[in-house]
């Protein structure tokens, strides 16, 4: 009886260990499942904030494109404005020259008559 009772004791004692060591693995287990759940919900974060910097930049190159566009309307207007005046500076100055001309011209015809 002694010895079947040290049996007994004995496979209770490595039935609780097996039961021990499963849940020690099952332990690990449930821990590998979190951390890999954690590693790719940062990744997932990563991969949405890299998707939102993206549609950032996208959103930047536009508005400087807009704005280079606009400057360089606002140039091309401005270069044809001074043009146009230049232009009409120029006619004005020619127009002035030419009635000189001709005020000069009656003028020595009416002294050389």
């Amino acid at each position: 009886m002694l010895q079947e009772n040290k049996l007994s004791k004995q496979r209770e004692l490595e039935a609780i260990e097996r039961e021990r060591l499963e849940d020690i693995k099952a332990q690990e287990l449930h821990a590998a499942i979190l951390e890999k759940q954690e590693q790719d919900r940062q990744r997932e974060i990563k991969a949405r904030e890299e998707r939102q910097q993206m549609f950032m930049n996208r959103m930047a190159d536009t508005v400087i494109k807009e704005m280079d566009n606009r400057a360089h309307e606002e140039e091309m207007k401005i270069r044809k404005w001074e043009m146009e005046r230049e232009m009409q500076e120029r006619k004005a100055e020619e127009e002035r020259l030419h009635r000189k001309k001709e005020g000069n011209e009656a003028c020595r015809k009416h002294l050389f008559r």
